[in-house]
């Protein structure tokens, strides 16, 4: 079970991510997402399984190349992953577990067009996001903590 025990034998939730609404139209939600962190200190793998009016750009950029890669015009995204490595070692993340011992930092995940996920393993991310996102207007923000994670996820 995840978690640290504390003293009153109580279990403390560890909070990894944030799971929220993007909203349902063509917009350009990959600098949104990445305008919450400095994207420019990682190495991005990205994977678009279905983003509509977009060329192909799956695979690996480093910060400063993603601002190229991206479009200047609008796009619709059904699915998409994004991660954020701190080295360009990119590697399969089948769970939270193998993300913690790999150089992955951070994970957005958008499925069925309008679910957005975000996890992390550097908790300072998580209170900023959270800020961000709510200032932005994003809706049903609700935290995620561990236990809330599949075991096995189809994120690689």
């Amino acid at each position: 079970m995840a978690g640290k025990w504390r003293e009153d034998n109580s279990m403390e939730r560890q909070l990894v991510g944030i799971r929220f609404l993007l909203p349902n139209l063509s917009w350009k939600p990959i600098q949104a997402l990445l305008s919450t962190i400095d994207f420019r200190l990682y190495y991005w793998e990205i994977r678009n399984d279905e983003i509509c009016g977009w060329r192909d750009i799956s695979g690996v950029y480093k910060g400063d190349e993603v601002i190229q890669a991206l479009p200047l015009t609008d796009y619709y995204c059904i699915s998409m992953i994004l991660k954020g490595f701190v080295d360009d070692r990119v590697e399969p993340i089948p769970n939270y577990s193998t993300m913690c011992k790999s150089s992955c930092e951070i994970l957005f995940m958008i499925d069925d067009v309008e679910e957005c996920t975000m996890i992390t393993k550097t908790s300072s991310y998580y209170q900023k996001i959270w800020k961000e996102l709510t200032a932005r207007g994003y809706k049903k923000l609700r935290p995620l903590f561990v236990e809330d994670l599949p075991s096995h996820w189809n994120y690689s």
